[in-house]
């Protein structure tokens, strides 16, 4: 647990995140999120040691679409995005149920709203080929959250043009 308000990993700032070796897991505690961020994170945890397809399919895409982002060309780029995706879809759908099961004071809803935006960031990510900036993440910015649905029944596979809209003005 960080006292701050996000932590590097990589070349990027965030809330959290977990290692698989050793295993570790790191939440900014001074994030306006923190407990959703915890919940989130010890979920991935859970992916890592149920063996969870999608984590394992996801993890090996992760250092090839941050190799992207840092400018170098890859191959199936769009695989590995999809499967970095998937792997968050996941854990979203575990997170929720597990916000749900212990009550963590976390609004349900709204925590599918934010988590759909950030599933469909992957999608915008193809698109712009830039990490969002802290200030300005998906499961931050209430135009984008307002037309999520809040429920997981939306299509992951692709960016509706009234949600690429957003991203694009909204400077995602």
């Amino acid at each position: 647990m960080r006292k701050g308000k996000s932590i590097q990993v990589g070349g990027f700032k965030c809330g959290g995140c977990f290692f698989e070796s050793p295993p570790t897991l790191v939440v900014a505690m001074g994030h306006l999120d923190s407990k959703s961020i915890l919940a989130h994170e010890y979920c991935h945890m859970t992916q890592w040691l149920d063996g969870e397809e999608a984590y394992i399919k996801g993890c090996l895409s992760i250092p090839y679409v941050d190799e992207w982002l840092n400018g170098t060309s890859i191959v199936n780029i769009n695989k590995h995005i999809a499967a970095v995706r998937d792997l968050e879809l996941d854990n979203e759908i575990r997170t929720s149920k597990f916000i749900r099961k212990y009550d963590l004071g976390v609004s349900y809803s709204c925590y599918i709203r934010k988590s759909n935006a950030y599933i469909h960031f992957y999608n915008w990510l193809m698109e712009s080929r830039k990490w969002a900036k802290p200030g300005n993440s998906p499961y931050r910015n209430e135009a984008l959250i307002n037309i999520m649905s809040n429920k997981f029944d939306m299509d992951y596979k692709k960016l509706k043009p009234e949600i690429r809209k957003i991203y694009r003005s909204e400077n995602i």
